[in-house]
Parts: C-alpha cells; structure tokens; sequence
C-alpha cells in the first residue's frame, strides 16, 4: 500500500475492531510518501496494526525517488539514504556552499534520475539544474551517524519571526503528539511591517475536545516562545490535493482573504 500521511493517520484513528486487524488485514507493507510523515501518526500506526511503514522521498523531477527507508532499517522521522551510490545528495547554504553533517540546508540531487529539465522552460530549468545538481527546494540535513536523510520544511513555508526562522513542521510534529489530533498544518501570514505571524490549524478526531489554551499551553513547555503559533483554528477541513496532501499556499490564500472558516482568539479561550 502506497499512501500519503493523512491516510495513515485517518487509520491510525479510526474506529478499526482489534480482530479484524488480526486475523484479515491483508496489507504487509505500507509506504509513504507525498508530505512528511509525522513521527506520532508513524508510532500510533505502528501500534494499531503492528506493522511499520517504510517512508520515502522524491519529486517527479527526480523520477520520483530519491532516498528511502530499507524493510531491515526503518527510522521513524527520516527518509532514509540515497537510493544508490548513483544518486548524490548534499546540503547546501544559501550560497552554495556544502554544509556539514547534521545541519540544515537546502538538498540538492544530482544523478541519473535527475530530469534534463522542463521542456521548452529554459529560464525555469536554470533556476533549478546547476551543474548537473537539481535544487529540490526542500530543506533538511544528513545525520552525521548513520547517513538518513532528514526533511525539515519546504524552503518556501519556513516562517521568519522578528529575525528568526521557524520550521512549521517542527510545530506539527509537536502538535501531532496531542491526543486527539487527526491532521494540522501551521502557515505563516505577512504583516504590514514585514514580519510573520504563525497560525495552526487543526482537524481533531470525532468527539474528542480540545481547547486552544491547552495546546499553547503544551506547545510552551517544548518550543521556544517565538515559535508559539499566535492562533490557534479549530476546522473540520484544511484544503488537501486530491491525494491527501495538505496545501499550505492554498491555506495561506484562504486565510489572508478571509476565506477560510473557523475562531481565533489571542486570550487562549476555547475554540470548539
């Protein structure tokens, strides 16, 4: 089974008879890809269905793979390595310049299934391919023990706040370790003095209650202040690709243009 993360999360919470898992789930292997998947939805997965999920990363100008986990080395929060001694991953800087291990950067891949560029798109291939290396846009960085690559953001959803840089999905994957959180996604939204504003929306599981103190509340006991997303919504939808994913410049339009339902408050009062 191939899916993308909410999928496995909507199974990992859903109303599934402890027999039926046993004796007839058919399924041996699951694979992600798509998003990131969340170290809580992999744990709770695992333990429902006592099975692992092997996650993988890749684009479709990289044909699609470019790194995964193996059956006998699976760790949970990384994609794994490079696929084969072809396929070339580094991290670099905003300069280009090759960052050591276990810091973050910008990954570039070159091999060959690496694409020849976009057809009849010169300006949009420089962009991308130098020197034979495809600039993926997606942040992340190598452990310096075992090789697996991690993957921190998308470069373009990192968020500034008054100078510093906050990675949503280091948020999400907080915000997912609260029980009764099916899905969340955290943006960042412009304000007139060119900083950002960090907001978190979160689809609960049916008939679990939630208040937005509580979250702020847990999340300032794990994050730094800066990174405390200043609203919290409550939704029973957040805008996703036909195949689950969640789309966060969609999300950010919505939200800007007033589009997107749901109650904040700055005070921390409950908003289900």
């Amino acid at each position: 089974m191939t899916a993308v993360p909410s999928i496995y999360s909507a199974l990992a919470y859903a109303n599934i008879p402890n027999w039926f898992i046993k004796f007839f789930y058919p399924i041996k292997f699951h694979l992600s890809s798509g998003s990131g998947l969340p170290t809580e939805v992999f744990q709770a997965f695992r333990n429902k269905f006592k099975a692992s999920i092997i996650e993988g990363y890749g684009i479709s100008e990289t044909s699609p793979v470019v790194a995964a986990n193996r059956l006998d080395h699976i760790k949970p929060g990384s994609v794994g390595k490079p696929l084969s001694e072809e396929v070339q991953v580094k991290i670099l800087d905003d300069e280009s310049n090759e960052m050591p291990l276990g810091e973050v950067g910008e990954i570039v891949v070159k091999g060959p299934n690496v694409m020849q560029g976009y057809w009849k798109m010169p300006k949009e291939t420089k962009d991308v391919l130098k020197n034979g290396w495809f600039f993926t846009g997606d942040l992340g960085y190598i452990d310096k023990n075992d090789g697996c690559i991690s993957i921190v953001d998308r470069k373009k959803d990192l968020i500034l706040v008054k100078g510093m840089n906050v990675y949503p999905r280091e948020v999400e994957e907080l915000i997912y370790t609260v029980d009764g959180v099916e899905a969340c996604a955290v943006i960042g939204v412009p304000e007139p003095n060119g900083d950002e504003i960090i907001i978190a929306y979160i689809k609960k599981v049916a008939d679990v209650i939630l208040h937005e103190r509580d979250i702020k509340k847990y999340l300032r006991e794990n994050l730094a202040n800066f990174k405390i997303p200043k609203y919290v919504y409550f939704s029973d939808e957040i805008p996703m690709t036909t195949i689950g994913k969640v789309l966060k410049r969609k999300l950010r339009e919505m939200v800007i243009n007033g589009e997107m339902k749901g109650k904040a408050t700055v005070t921390g009062s409950s908003t289900i």
